[in-house]
């Protein structure tokens, strides 16, 4: 009788053990569920700290396209401008010249 008492205090020390290891396993899963919960959120709010910047900074690069873009147009416009000034300034240049030379050869003609 002393072994079957013997061998039934063993698997009862067996069983407490099992009971312990599965709350320590329930203690750990917890910690590791909170460790992750924390992360997510630490993670959460830099994430919406570097979306935030980013699209701070998408702002203002859509901001500088267009500004870009009309600096283009106004640059265009001017060198078209100047191409037209140039060949006015040529053409009246011309007729200042003709104009010169027609009264030079009316002088030259009344002497």
């Amino acid at each position: 009788m002393a072994t079957l008492l013997g061998d039934n205090s063993a698997s009862k020390e067996c069983e407490g053990s099992s009971e312990a290891n599965a709350i320590t396993t329930d203690n750990t899963d917890n910690a590791i569920q909170q460790a992750i919960n924390g992360l997510k959120t630490e993670f959460s709010s830099k994430l919406d700290g570097l979306l935030s910047a980013v699209n701070s900074v998408k702002s203002e690069l859509d901001s500088c396209q267009k500004r870009i873009s009309e600096t283009e147009e106004r640059i265009s416009n001017a060198e078209d401008d100047i191409v037209f000034l140039q060949r006015r300034a040529e053409s009246l240049e011309v007729a200042k010249l003709t104009s010169k030379l027609d009264s030079f050869e009316n002088r030259s003609r009344g002497e």
